[in-house]
């Protein structure tokens, strides 16, 4: 009974588990196996071997190869140059003689096939490797005729299962492989775990993911058809398409294809640009040269050189003819026009609405949207000494109506014969006797005053301010005046400053030699020389008294008193910090950055120090709780009042 016993245990155990437990060993330079008592089972008789796989071992006598059985049998003759153990039923041996020719030459190959385990030879050997067959019955081999180191997969009867490939990746329940197109460009392709194609070969690295995927192919450059192998053609043209994760082109090929907005893309034939929906229909055929997304619902498209119009997601034209269009402001563009004659050359501006509709005429300059106004300035013809002339002026447009809402005034401007030295380009303009060098700066910040400084810093030109609480600054401009200040020769015109309303009447006569912008309903004027402030209503409020002063701010202006120094006085014309400061800001949300030598800190109304003075640039308040400012060797930063 027990040896009936020993007889069926060793019938059920599979052959292949079998000689598992034997282990190699050496003795006197030969190998053989031991079980796991260390005693021999198959003796020392070889010259090199590799563990048992599948029930059979993979040895070496000499420089010949063979396989033998748990028992040391053989199964093939030792006759093979290189052998891999056994996997899936099959197992790689390779020739024992290398390819006839020149071993150079051939770099000494040799063939590579599978047997079984009878050692019959099953797929011929004709490969210049051969790897194992995994748990899925596939091997990766390689072909005399493909690129070194491109592989493919075969079946166990030998069949190619996959398209060749010098790399591949997992990616979720599939592969992409990678090759070269020509030996130089890499194309990408998708297959199955069983090795079945998904895909072409394309020429971008794309994810199989999403329900568009774009795809690109080289072309053929006589017609644009596709080349269906990747490999063929040398043409450096490409064409691109949509495609979705079965592998199935859903669109026409195109040159281009940019992105969806809206249900609609542009697509580019033949350096043409049309537009196709999502069901890939062209609803827009190919007519434009250049196209471009400038905002969300809204292309710029060229005809021709100089000939431009704006289109809508679905590629309508959507306004007239322009030389050229720009974003003005988030719902308005500005188209441009380019006019020519003999005798003057011009660019022209128009402001467009979002729906292409033209708004506003034509003219040399537009400035920014400020409370629904638009300053404009032109060359205006006028009659001088019975000589046609072209004068700069401005006006102000609305931009509900599109019409002018003011007068055409003309622009007042200082211009030069020398240079001024550097950092007091205008501190002559408004001082007699310059206590402080005033730079561009200053006007723009503390004196809020909109002028225009030419590239070459020998001009300035005042063409009206933009409306800052429903008033605009404007200038009344008579005759030239030459003057010689600090050994420099200036021309100026001998302007006055009102102020209009929104309706361009002028509620506020010319009478200030000096003026600036409203700021928090108050603005600083020049009368006599010296500075004072009134209110919107052109009230008086600080008396024309001051060397210099500065914009309104949180009840408090700027003044510069007569040693050079910066404090500020409230509306009721009172020191409320003193002039200790080289340099000041208007103050904002309670808040105002002044300086001490050669550093800028933050005070709040009542003077007291919220930064310290260790920063090289101005202390920016941009809201009631947030300032930025410029820390040396971090760059700006923001940070929360209360945290200072």
């Amino acid at each position: 009974m027990k040896l009936f016993c020993l007889i069926l245990l060793a019938i059920l155990i599979p052959t292949s588990y079998l000689g598992q437990n034997l282990i190699p060993k050496q003795k006197k330079k030969k190998w053989g196996f031991v079980d796991k008592n260390d005693e021999w089972v198959i003796k020392p008789k070889f010259h090199e071997v590799k563990k048992f796989s599948e029930g059979y071992a993979c040895v070496r006598v000499k420089n010949k190869w063979g396989y033998i059985d748990r028992y040391g049998k053989k199964i093939t003759p030792l006759k093979y140059s290189a052998a891999i153990p056994f996997a899936n039923g099959l197992a790689a041996v390779r020739s024992s003689a290398p390819l006839p020719g020149n071993t150079r030459a051939n770099n000494n190959q040799y063939k590579w096939g599978y047997i079984d385990i009878t050692g019959t030879i099953v797929i011929p050997l004709s490969f210049r490797f051969a790897h194992s067959f995994d748990s899925k019955g596939r091997a990766l081999v390689e072909l005399f005729k493909l690129k070194k180191g491109e592989t493919f997969w075969i079946d166990k009867s030998g069949q190619a299962i996959s398209p060749p490939f010098i790399e591949k990746i997992k990616v979720g329940k599939h592969y992409k492989i990678i090759n070269q197109r020509n030996g130089k460009e890499k194309v990408y392709r998708y297959i199955k775990e069983t090795g079945t194609p998904i895909t072409e070969w394309y020429l971008n690295d794309f994810a199989l993911t999403g329900d568009l995927i774009k795809v690109w192919l080289p072309s053929n450059p006589e017609n644009d058809t596709i080349e269906t192998n990747a490999f063929k053609g040398n043409s450096k043209k490409k064409l691109c398409a949509y495609m979705d994760q079965n592998g199935t082109i859903l669109s026409d090929w195109y040159s281009e294809i940019k992105s969806f907005k809206n249900g609609y893309a542009p697509v580019r034939h033949h350096h043409l640009y049309g537009f196709i929906d999502r069901s890939f229909n062209l609803t827009q055929k190919p007519l434009y040269r250049e196209i471009s997304l400038i905002n969300d619902s809204t292309y710029k498209a060229q005809i021709e050189y100089g000939k431009s119009v704006l289109l809508n997601i679905k590629g309508v034209e959507k306004s007239l003819y322009c030389h050229e269009f720009e974003l003005y402001a988030d719902d308005f563009f500005l188209g441009v026009h380019q006019l020519k004659s003999s005798y003057r050359n011009e660019t022209k501006y128009a402001v467009f609405s979002a729906y292409g509709k033209q708004i506003t005429g034509w003219y040399n300059k537009v400035n920014d949207i400020h409370n629904n106004i638009i300053r404009v300035e032109d060359d205006r013809p006028q009659y001088i000494d019975n000589k046609l002339k072209y004068i700069a002026k401005y006006n102000y447009v609305s931009l509900t109506s599109g019409e002018l809402i003011s007068d055409w005034r003309p622009a007042s401007h200082i211009k030069w014969q020398n240079k001024p030295p550097k950092d007091s380009l205008l501190s002559y303009l408004f001082m007699t006797n310059p206590i402080i060098e005033l730079d561009h700066h200053f006007f723009e910040k503390m004196f809020v005053k909109e002028f225009d400084l030419d590239h070459r810093g020998k001009k300035i030109t005042f063409s009206g301010g933009d409306f800052h609480n429903g008033m605009a600054l404007v200038a009344l401009t008579t005759v030239e005046k030459e003057t010689q200040h600090h050994k420099i020769t200036t021309t100026s015109n001998c302007s006055k400053y009102g102020y209009i309303d929104w309706n361009g009447d002028l509620i506020i006569p010319y009478k200030y030699e000096e003026a600036g912008a409203f700021r928090d309903e108050y603005a600083v004027i020049r009368k006599n020389g010296k500075y004072g402030a009134i209110n919107s209503k052109g009230k008086k409020v600080i008396p024309e008294k001051y060397n210099l002063l500065g914009a309104y701010g949180s009840g408090l202006f700027p003044f510069l008193d007569k040693e050079g120094k910066w404090g500020y006085i409230n509306r009721s014309n009172r020191i409320q910090i003193n002039p200790i400061f080289d340099n000041a800001q208007p103050f904002s949300y309670g808040y105002a950055s002044v300086k001490k030598g050669r550093y800028w800190g933050l005070i709040d109304v009542m003077g007291k120090e919220i930064m310290p003075f260790n920063y090289q640039k101005p202390i920016v308040v941009i809201s009631p709780k947030k300032v930025k400012y410029l820390e040396s060797g971090v760059g700006y930063i923001e940070k929360n009042i209360n945290e200072l």
